[in-house]
């Protein structure tokens, strides 16, 4: 029986690792927007294969993002994402339209557990997002991408603004 067990505990630390050998996060210092008031704090973000800001996104991959926060009330309903890209002052298509639900991707922190719509107050919960960048985006130095979670009222849970530049595929 312990033999068993030990093959099963195994068998998942293998399993998480290929899980996430393929993406690699690492921790970015970002802005928070300007002018937008945050209900929740965020105390680390992080961005798939970005070392060193800007993010350098390759047109037509794929990007995770994840931060952890802690939001300063409860949340009992609906939460929407938002991302949209800019490039100087020239607004691209969103990368997630604000009506997006955000709820599938947010899980506590400590559990690792989906936790739906209902946040509470002071624990700390994980965003995850995986998203596409366009090949349609043009090659850019000097892009931003504005992620965003809103509560059922409307109002800014978290807003953060990743530093990035499209490149070419390789």
């Amino acid at each position: 029986m312990a033999l068993q067990m030990r093959s099963i505990a195994v068998l998942v630390i293998v399993l998480a690792f290929y899980a996430h050998a393929g993406k690699t996060l690492s921790r970015v210092s970002v802005h928070p927007c300007f002018g937008n008031d945050m209900t929740a704090i965020v105390l680390e973000v992080r961005v798939s294969d970005c070392q060193t800001l800007p993010c350098q996104l390759t047109r037509g991959s794929q990007v995770t993002v994840e931060f952890d926060f802690i939001p300063a009330t409860n949340i009992k309903s609906d939460i929407t994402t938002g991302a949209a890209v800019t490039i100087g002052d020239i607004s691209l298509p969103d990368l997630e339209s604000k009506e997006s639900l955000a709820c599938p991707s947010i899980t506590n922190k400590q559990s690792g557990l989906a936790v739906g719509c209902k946040l509470n107050a002071k624990e700390v919960y994980t965003y995850s997002k995986t998203t596409s960048i366009s090949d349609k985006y043009p090659v850019a130095e000097n892009a931003n991408i504005q992620w965003e979670l809103y509560d059922e009222d409307d109002k800014t849970i978290v807003c953060l603004n990743v530093p990035a530049k499209f490149v070419r595929s390789k």
